[in-house]
């Protein structure tokens, strides 16, 4: 999986991947002003809308047949995600299987923990990118009614993708994970530090004045940060 023709052929495949629906799209999107017109006849509650600008987009299959292919090639271009990912995650497994006989134990692990953390960061897009928008793309494309909701809720979960690939980076790749655990444990000893000052007695002035301010306390227990963030 680290030869050159492997790699030049996954960058074309991200490049090329992309131009049918683009084409689709580009190609379906022409005639807008034909689209509203024909959408406001069939539903004239919804002119009020084309009016204030609030409409994002506006697709009707009896316009132009170019939405049916978009809608199509987005189908298509989602659902071939899935067996060529499956197909990606078998084949690095099976290479590090082949590599373990010329690698020390260390680097085995390291590696197959990094698949294992690639692996899972996969199921970010998956349920917040392709799963979401193949059913979007499905509904528009069957016109099924009454879901207005579902699709909506469904757009929404989709822009959760960032935060949630950036929590799933923190949580399940080591180091990030060790400076969590340390940032955590040192913003909580110092809240517990300032709110264990004492608060000077009546009786206990003088030895404030004469003595170590400090004297008075004794911590029973000490905590290594280090040694949380090294478990």
């Amino acid at each position: 999986m680290t030869s050159k023709k492997v790699i030049i052929w996954l960058g074309a495949l991200h490049i090329i991947y992309m131009f049918p629906t683009i084409a689709f799209y580009l190609l379906s999107i022409g005639n807008r002003k034909d689209t509203e017109k024909f959408l406001i006849k069939k539903w004239p509650g919804i002119e009020k809308h084309f009016y204030f600008s609030e409409a994002c987009s506006a697709l009707s299959f009896e316009v132009t047949y170019f939405s049916y292919a978009f809608l199509v090639s987005c189908v298509i271009q989602f659902t071939l995600i899935i067996p060529a990912a499956c197909w990606l995650i078998w084949k690095c497994f099976n290479t590090l299987m082949n590599k373990r006989q010329l690698m020390s134990m260390r680097t085995y692990r390291m590696h197959y923990q990094l698949l294992v953390t690639l692996v899972c960061q996969l199921l970010v897009p998956l349920s917040t990118l392709i799963l979401p928008n193949t059913f979007n793309a499905l509904v528009t494309l069957f016109e099924i009614q009454g879901l207005q909701t579902i699709p909506q809720v469904l757009f929404i979960l989709a822009t959760l993708h960032s935060p949630l690939n950036t929590i799933m980076m923190l949580i399940l790749i080591k180091p990030y994970r060790k400076y969590i655990v340390y940032a955590i444990l040192r913003i909580k000893l110092k809240l517990n530090h300032s709110f264990s000052q004492p608060t000077p007695m009546p009786g206990k002035t003088n030895e404030l004045k004469s003595g170590n301010p400090l004297s008075i306390l004794k911590p029973q227990n000490t905590v290594n940060i280090s040694d949380y963030c090294n478990q």
